[in-house]
């Protein structure tokens, strides 16, 4: 085989691969979009994860439902990051939190983090865990702070280290309930 023709068929096996990996990443974490950036949640027949935002090579861990915006986790790598990005409820207000899945070698899709939890029941509790894991309810119940975490690499913005364990992946505050 000449040399141009090795070149041709290397180029379009990278060609080929690239274009896996935007599906991969299209299937693993639908609609990404970077972190700081957030989207009006609207009544539609998508779930509310689905931003409409396309594929991007921005693949965050997660997103988060607050206040009717929907906005990412994490950084762009795929990593959450200490200090978590941090949102404001009222007391009875809830927050989803939709981390991203993986796909198996069998071609399934899992959860590529554990169920998230709260560090403070009393102030936010979870009240529902929907597909597998992914995608979890929390409820403010009292004013006050609290963490929502995982088990996972946390990259450390203060310090630059990474390390594993229990990670943040939201700071909730909660605030009283407004008066009617």
């Amino acid at each position: 085989m000449s040399s141009s023709r090795v070149l041709i068929v290397r180029a379009a096996a990278v060609a080929c691969i690239l274009v896996l990996a935007g599906v991969l990443l299209t299937i693993a974490f639908p609609r990404a979009q970077p972190s700081d950036s957030k989207t009006a949640a609207t009544p539609s027949s998508t779930p509310w994860w689905s931003t409409g935002e396309g594929v991007s090579m921005c693949a965050t861990p997660g997103m988060y439902r607050a206040n009717g915006v929907v906005s990412r986790v994490g950084d762009c790598p795929g990593n959450l990051v200490d200090p978590p990005s941090t949102v404001t409820v009222r007391v009875g207000q809830d927050v989803d939190v939709r981390m991203v899945q993986q796909m198996t070698v069998s071609g399934s899709l899992v959860p590529a983090f554990p169920i998230p939890s709260t560090s403070n029941e009393a102030i936010l509790r979870r009240v529902a865990v929907a597909d597998d894991g992914v995608t979890v309810t929390f409820r403010a119940e009292e004013v006050g702070t609290a963490a929502i975490t995982t088990v996972s690499e946390c990259d450390n913005d203060v310090t630059l280290l990474q390390t594993f364990g229990t990670c943040p992946v939201l700071s909730v505050t909660v605030i009283g309930a407004t008066s009617s």
